[in-house]
């Protein structure tokens, strides 16, 4: 079994939404504790969107997930 390296202070971590709609305070917090652990965070473009019960459209969700997948700066990935 292969295991990722553990996160470390000033790796970088992604939160997207790929589902429901979440409350922009929820994605605060959560921000500012992985903040406290010393990890830079970046969120999906569209993480604050909604469409209908949904965090924006089908594509607004994939594009977001996509990007972080891609990005090698990325270490890890949260979904919200």
């Amino acid at each position: 079994m292969v295991y990722p390296p553990y996160l470390k202070a000033g790796d970088e971590v992604a939160i997207v939404a790929p589902s429901f709609a979440v409350k922009r305070e929820k994605i605060e917090e959560a921000v500012m504790v992985l903040e406290s652990w010393g990890l830079k965070v970046r969120l999906g473009k569209n993480v604050f969107k909604t469409d209908g019960p949904y965090a924006g459209t089908d594509g607004e969700r994939i594009s977001d997930i996509q990007e972080m997948v891609g990005d090698k700066k990325v270490k890890a990935i949260l979904f919200a």
